[in-house]
């Protein structure tokens, strides 16, 4: 019986292009934080949370290359070139959905 641990790995066709965990905007990385702090309150998996960290990594990277520095600012139609984005950059239909996701989350967690 394969009793081989299950780890998330993403898959990374540009390693260079995300950011380390730490935004260049200390708003959004409060933000962010906080989020993630409230989803450990809830209880949810560390690996559901890892997930969630770095689905909002590839996010803030996005927002980072468009010079948007508060999440205020992000429109329906940043969310949606988000979208593009990560499929521009060969991510599965999959993770672009999940991804997206965790980006609606964190907006609606802020609002």
């Amino acid at each position: 019986m394969d009793k081989r641990k299950i780890v998330y790995r993403p898959k990374t066709k540009k390693p260079d292009t995300i950011r380390p965990a730490v935004c260049a905007h200390a708003q959004m990385q409060e933000g962010v934080e906080a989020f993630l702090s409230e989803l450990k309150r809830r209880k949810q998996s560390p690996l559901s949370i890892g997930k969630r960290r770095y689905d909002l990594r590839l996010f803030t990277a996005f927002l980072e290359e468009r010079d948007i520095r508060r999440f205020q600012d992000v429109t329906r139609r940043t969310l949606d070139q988000f979208r593009l984005w990560l499929m521009a950059q060969g991510y599965s239909e999959a993770i672009q959905e999940s991804t997206t996701r965790a980006a609606q989350l964190l907006l609606r967690f802020l609002a």
